[in-house]
């Protein structure tokens, strides 16, 4: 009877042994796929991210490629070096009518006679404190009166009857074309004489 029982739970367990067996595997299967199942659209996307990113950067790669292409394939603006290191033939010479006389400050000018003359410091700063306008001397050189003052040797070119009956005098230097001083005057001086002086076209 013992041996019966025993034989019995020997079967019994063989046979529990050879499911399980049987069981465990596709247990062990059906476990394996839902891990798959589960990890796999995470890789998928992180495969999908990953050619994304690779896409995006070869199509940066590609405009930057293009962008430089582009910008190599424009020609710099060419710059004339020899017009820039040529230096100017004459000094900019403004009109003596036109300009706005300042104290302290020297021009070098043309008339509207075509003369070109040097207002001296002292003389724009006469100018200013006289009221003599750019205008006025420019009327008085082109159309004044030439007069030689026989103590200083001084060049006078005097405008009598000026605008506003204001008479300018313009005194030039003796030995250039620099203007000394200018004044309102209102009456020839004794000192002065007719004269036909030219200009000595010494400022440039």
């Amino acid at each position: 009877m013992t041996k019966v029982k025993f034989l019995k739970g020997f079967v019994a367990l063989v046979c529990f042994v050879l499911a399980f067996s049987i069981i465990s595997p596709s247990l062990a299967f059906a476990s394996e796929s839902q891990d798959a199942d589960l990890i796999s659209p995470i890789n998928q996307e992180t495969v999908i991210v990953n050619e994304s990113d690779n896409d995006t950067k070869a199509e940066n790669l590609e405009i930057i490629q293009d962008e430089t292409t582009q910008i190599d394939d424009i020609n710099p603006p060419s710059i004339n070096n020899e017009i820039e290191a040529q230096p100017y033939a004459l000094p900019v010479v403004p009109l003596l009518a036109g300009i706005v006389i300042k104290k302290g400050v020297e021009y070098i000018v043309k008339t509207s006679a075509g003369r070109i003359v040097k207002i001296s410091a002292h003389a724009a700063d006469q100018a200013v404190a006289r009221k003599i306008t750019g205008e006025m001397i420019d009327q008085a050189l082109s159309n004044g009166t030439k007069y030689v003052d026989i103590l200083s040797g001084e060049r006078i070119s005097w405008l009598d009857g000026a605008p506003m009956n204001q008479r300018t005098a313009v005194l030039l230097n003796k030995n250039t074309d620099v203007i000394d001083t200018v004044y309102d005057q209102k009456d020839k001086k004794l000192k002065w004489f007719k004269s036909n002086w030219q200009y000595k076209g010494d400022i440039k």
